[in-house]
């Protein structure tokens, strides 16, 4: 069979870097950020949106006359439905309820009259598997102070559905618990605990518990009840009559901060599991603030606060550095009476249709990352996306250097898959030096569209502040998540840069994403530099030898596809690489043109897909890692 002929490389168009600064500086001012409160008095539920130093509210539910105490609640991501849900506790009917799509009329997921469970359900939040912790006291006896987990139904799509509660803790290792205010799962390892690690707060005696993700796992599995693994703040290191009434982690130090009904704000910090009382977040408020809740927006953190007494929300950004007053952002009064219940988010949920490039593609978590399906006309379903922010790559904040050190993804950001950062991809943006984020996307249908050729566009600046190296330095790995068939890097995740001008690849589905990630040459093997970089190229060649080898494609067009390949690899083995990136692009137009020759299969349901978009990676390497060439601005090559 005859080699494909050798075409010269398309001239690299030149794109005007003023015009691309501007439009990544719009960009990176568009991240969404939800939160949502409820009414503890008229059982109101709403977004809030600030403007300026104010804002408004819009209210979601239209059933409010049958609940009482809306004490509590948490948005979850609904894998049969494709939508982000909002779960509700009201505390005074011990019913913990369902509004789909976080609007409407709710459905009961659980009640009192169903069993054994929590009598006063509040301070709810979610596992990254999917199980639901809750919170159950009252003042008085009989009204026990306890801990719930509502297991996730393994049997029905992740989000959408419970089992029956079952009984954390009911005991506090002796300690004499009379009232229970917040959980909170830990996201990401940290000196305060481990991904997984659920705290729970007590009001009364002010405390904060830990218990480990094993010790949880034992309950799920039918154990019985455990016993917290410690104390991370005891009684001792609350001021005298603190009433604690929410926490939440301040993520750029991962500082814990503890609302109080006195109107101050704690702030906590660990180490080795230790816990300092450091200078409050804010102070002076008035009595009656309740829960506090953070997060990120526009690469930005920020707290919220629900004040249940004075009936406003509030908005908070960073303590001044030199310590002193740390005043509110903005406040929202309309529509807010005795909020009892908060919540923040990232996620996002819509249409897959949404995400063809005919339809303009989608930006669900608001220019963070954008997707482009071309090659397929029409595609149903959903996709869910969600984002985690690592101000800076433990692997420098503990060695100095990502080298010689791999990053598990569940050690950062719990939920997000079993994939690993190898030691060659290291965090390389925001203010630190060495933040990258990573976005979860779910789908039921983009990542089995056979032949959809995938094209993802990241600005890591939206959710990192400061602006980390240009594109192609600032790299887009990939890796699909569990479910999603399989790579041959196995678990690694995989640099993918495709495109610049922002930071774009090319892949055959969605799945988990590292954004604000730079190529770690100081892990690759060879002296200089540009050995380096055609080591890496040799690397990435035999994983898109191995990919075409494993796919499910004719073989008679498989020997043609490969033998185009080993050309390009065998003009690197002669130093000729502007002919190796050329005989690439021919190597594409191959693939383009021969969709027919490949199937689909449970390992690469869309291999097609994954080789072109390897192809635009190698193709980026050569022509501008090697050669030193502009990037390409789409793929395919214009």
């Amino acid at each position: 069979m005859n080699l494909p002929f050798l075409r010269a490389p398309s001239p690299v168009r030149r794109w005007l870097f003023a015009v691309a600064a501007v439009l990544a500086a719009a960009g990176a001012h568009a991240q969404s950020l939800r939160v949502t409160a409820a009414n503890g008095s008229n059982s109101q539920i709403y977004d809030v949106t600030f403007v300026g130093t104010g804002g408004y509210t819009t209210v979601l539910n239209t059933d409010q006359s049958l609940y009482a105490s809306l004490s509590s609640l948490v948005f979850i991501a609904n894998a049969a439905t494709g939508a982000v849900d909002l779960l509700v506790a009201d505390s005074s009917r011990g019913e913990i309820v369902r509004y789909a799509g976080a609007a409407g009329a709710a459905t009961v997921i659980w009640s009192t009259a169903q069993g054994p469970g929590p009598l006063y359900p509040d301070g709810v939040s979610l596992s990254s598997d999917g199980d639901l912790f809750v919170v159950s006291s009252a003042p008085g006896n009989p009204k026990p102070a306890e801990v719930w987990i509502l297991p996730h139904d393994p049997q029905v799509p992740s989000g959408s559905g419970f089992l029956a509660p079952r009984l954390v803790d009911a005991s506090f290792g002796g300690v004499a618990v009379q009232g229970l205010a917040e959980t909170l799962v830990a996201r990401t390892t940290s000196a305060a605990a481990g991904p997984g690690d659920l705290l729970v707060l007590a009001s009364d005696p002010p405390s904060v518990f830990v218990y480990s993700a094993a010790s949880l796992a034992s309950v799920v599995a039918g154990g019985g009840p455990v016993s917290p693994s410690r104390t991370l703040i005891g009684p001792a290191q609350f001021p005298a009559a603190s009433v604690p009434g929410g926490m939440d982690f301040w993520g750029p130090d991962n500082t814990l901060l503890i609302s109080t009904a006195g109107g101050t704000i704690l702030r906590y910090g660990f180490t080795a599991g230790a816990a300092t009382r450091l200078a409050d977040f804010a102070s002076g408020l008035g009595n009656g603030k309740f829960k506090v809740k953070t997060g990120i927006q526009d690469a930005v953190t920020y707290a919220f606060v629900a004040n249940n007494n004075g009936g406003d929300i509030l908005k908070f950004g960073a303590p001044p550095v030199t310590g002193g007053p740390n005043p509110p952002l903005a406040t929202v009064t309309k529509g807010v009476q005795r909020p009892l219940g908060l919540a923040t988010t990232n996620l996002s949920a819509g249409a897959a249709s949404g995400c063809l490039q005919s339809a303009g593609g989608c930006n669900l978590l608001g220019n963070v990352l954008k997707h482009d399906v071309q090659g397929v006309s029409t595609l149903g379903g959903y996709v869910i996306e969600d984002v985690c922010v690592v101000p800076a790559d433990p692997r420098i904040t503990q060695y100095g250097s990502c080298t010689g050190h791999s990053l598990p993804v569940k050690q950062i950001c719990a939920g997000y898959g079993d994939a690993v950062i190898p030691d060659s991809l290291c965090g390389g943006s925001g203010s630190s030096g060495s933040g990258f984020a990573l976005v979860k996307s779910l789908t039921n249908t983009a990542d089995h569209a056979k032949g959809a050729l995938i094209w993802n566009d990241a600005r890591a600046s939206s959710v990192l502040t400061g602006a980390g190296p240009p594109c192609p330095q600032t790299a887009l790995a990939w890796a699909p998540l569990a479910g999603e068939g399989s790579i041959v890097e196995g678990n690694s995740l995989v640099e993918m840069t495709g495109t610049c001008g922002t930071s774009g690849a090319v892949t055959r589905g969605l799945s988990v994403w590292g954004l604000g990630l730079v190529v770690n040459t100081a892990a690759l093997p060879g002296k200089k530099i540009r050995d380096k970089w055609v080591g890496f190229a040799y690397s990435k060649y035999d994983a898109l030898s191995s990919t075409i080898s494993l796919a499910s494609i004719d073989p008679a067009f498989e020997s043609t596809l490969a033998q185009c390949v080993a050309a390009s690899r065998t003009f690197v083995d002669h130093n000729q690489f502007a002919n190796a990136a050329g005989q690439l692009l021919t190597c594409d137009s191959l693939v383009a043109g021969n969709e027919s020759h490949f199937a689909g299969s449970v390992a690469n349901p869309n291999p097609s897909g994954e080789i072109r978009g390897r192809l635009a990676n190698l193709y980026l390497t050569i022509n501008t890692r090697i050669l030193g060439n502009l990037p390409l601005s789409a793929w395919p090559a214009p």
